[in-house]
């Protein structure tokens, strides 16, 4: 028969056990809640260098449309031809008019893209969640 002793040592074997299972479970949890995170923020460093791009490109025709400008200024002053000057002009803006609504459908995808991803991340925390619970009651650790 067994001895109180050696029902001690068998709980204590057991506890060892549950305990490695416990922090096992943790560290597979939280290598997945990392490597989610790392998704998403790669997901976000990607959108935002895109942003970044844009912002630079629209940077650069502000500018070039400043120099533009400045030599229709001095073309007008010397020459009086304003309306064809005007007409150039107002193509420009529509080009502009065009790259913003290219930029705005840009932004829209953006943030289709943004909530596809915390889409997949809820759906993959509820896996998560539900391993846990299913491995919390294998172990014993929840009563269903």
């Amino acid at each position: 028969m067994l001895e109180k002793e050696d029902f001690k040592k068998i709980g204590e074997v057991v506890e060892e056990k549950i305990s490695s299972v416990e922090k096992n479970l943790e560290k597979k949890i939280e290598k997945e809640i990392g490597e989610l995170a790392m998704m998403t923020k790669k997901g976000f460093d990607a959108i935002d260098e895109r942003f970044g791009k844009i912002d630079g490109r629209f940077g650069k025709i502000d500018g070039r449309f400043d120099k533009v400008n400045e030599r229709f200024n001095k073309v007008d002053e010397k020459f009086g031809k304003i309306d064809k000057r005007f007409d150039k002009v107002d193509e420009r803006f529509g080009k502009i008019d065009e790259r913003f609504d290219r930029l705005e459908k840009m932004i829209l995808r953006g943030d289709e893209a943004i909530v596809k991803l915390l889409i997949k991340n809820e759906e993959r925390i509820e896996k998560l969640e539900k391993r846990v619970e299913k491995l919390e009651l294998k172990l014993g650790l929840r009563t269903s």
